[in-house]
């Protein structure tokens, strides 16, 4: 059987991706990653977790440069710090909006 072939449980999938089980469940139920069911049991392809691995590591590093800030040195450091927090707070309410959708 080659890898690309190959069926992951939940749990191998939580695993994979570094997540909790229950956090992988979540997934499958708001249907970002495709599954099929074997009985009761929910299986997932390796090249779908892994193409969903790499979106999820895209949009990470979408947040961390969103959150990065060039240090202008003649901006007071309260005022960087604000647009620090501001900048934190547009990215969770960004990421609440796309979850609740």
């Amino acid at each position: 059987m080659s890898p690309t072939s190959q069926t992951l449980t939940t749990q191998q999938a939580a695993d994979l991706l570094g997540i909790s089980r229950p956090t992988i469940i979540k997934v499958l139920d708001e249907r970002k990653l495709a599954y099929h069911r074997v009985g009761k049991h929910r299986r997932l392809a390796l090249p779908d977790v892994l193409e969903y691995r790499e979106r999820r590591r895209s949009q990470q590093h979408a947040a961390i440069d969103a959150l990065g800030a060039d240090v202008d040195e003649s901006v007071d450091i309260g005022e960087q710090l604000d647009a620090l927090k501001r900048a934190r707070k547009a990215v969770a309410a960004k990421r609440r909006t796309a979850s609740a959708g």
